[in-house]
């Protein structure tokens, strides 16, 4: 989920109260951070898998502004009308922060939920104790949480061609943005296509409209960047760099974040998720 963020608020609250700066300047700066990173790490540290990636379904949409041709595209790359999992498969995260230390954690898709991710490193050192009960403050999605998150939340009859070139087609159309359990605001997809294999190789989602965290807060804007690579070994694009641009708005006034991550595969295998249903 794009915007799955918020918990143990307590916790940031009390490591981010050490870092105490002796100017307003910096007391502002901080306090926007902590207001912005509490939101982020409490929405993406939730790892359960949701209920509607149990069933891999087949979409069903008629994409009226597009040709017969760019809908095989389209279906094609985002493999819309077959019943195909996404392989589970043992990756790294290796994410990169502003203000905040870099992280390397490891994903086990057949561990335990509460047990899937394990911190390997942090700045290149080996992790303290406390650094493992410390919440990551960062979009942690796994590639199966962004592929099944694009194939639920786009509007697929809102997709239109964005751009054409001899080897590659872009469409753009309107996706839905979890902000809360069931609460959403609506942004906008771009879709990046090889034409020639129909394989994914983009994805940049854009928040359209300010969205309120709280009394004090605001996610004025958002983008999200989804890079894929082909992987010819499992014969599909994989997840390869997520990055998130944040901009925040706090009273008068306003704070940003960038973060970076780059994922590397060890192996994949054939998910066992329940293949059927179909999604209109």
């Amino acid at each position: 989920m794009i915007l799955n963020h918020l918990s143990r608020q307590e916790k940031l609250q009390k490591t981010t109260m050490r870092y105490k700066r002796p100017t307003i300047r910096w007391s502002l700066a901080a306090a926007l951070l902590v207001v912005s990173s509490l939101w982020l790490a409490a929405q993406s540290t939730q790892e359960t898998i949701p209920t509607w990636i149990v069933k891999v379904t087949v979409v069903e949409a008629e994409m009226p502004n597009l040709s017969e041709n760019q809908r095989n595209i389209i279906s094609k790359a985002m493999e819309l009308d077959a019943h195909i999992a996404h392989p589970d498969c043992h990756f790294e995260l290796d994410a990169t922060l502003e203000y905040i230390p870099s992280r390397v954690e490891r994903f086990d898709p057949y561990a335990e939920e509460d047990s899937q991710w394990t911190l390997i490193s942090i700045e290149d050192r080996e992790p303290r104790e406390r650094d493992h009960k410390q919440t990551p403050r960062y979009t942690r999605m796994s590639p199966n949480e962004a592929w099944y998150d694009l194939r639920r939340n786009i509007d697929w009859d809102s997709l239109k061609v964005a751009n054409e070139t001899a080897d590659r087609m872009s469409f753009v159309g309107v996706k839905k943005l979890e902000v809360g359990k069931d609460e959403f605001v609506p942004g906008e997809v771009i879709l990046e296509i090889d034409k020639e294999e129909k394989v994914l190789e983009k994805v940049t989602i854009t928040m359209n409209e300010p969205h309120k965290i709280n009394f004090f807060a605001t996610i004025a804007a958002m983008t999200m960047t989804q890079n894929y690579r082909y992987d010819p070994s499992i014969s599909r694009s994989m997840l390869h760099e997520l990055s998130v641009d944040w901009k925040f708005r706090f009273f008068f006034a306003r704070s940003s974040s960038k973060e970076h991550m780059v994922y590397r595969y060890e192996d994949c295998q054939p998910s066992s998720i329940i293949k059927s249903t179909t999604d209109q």
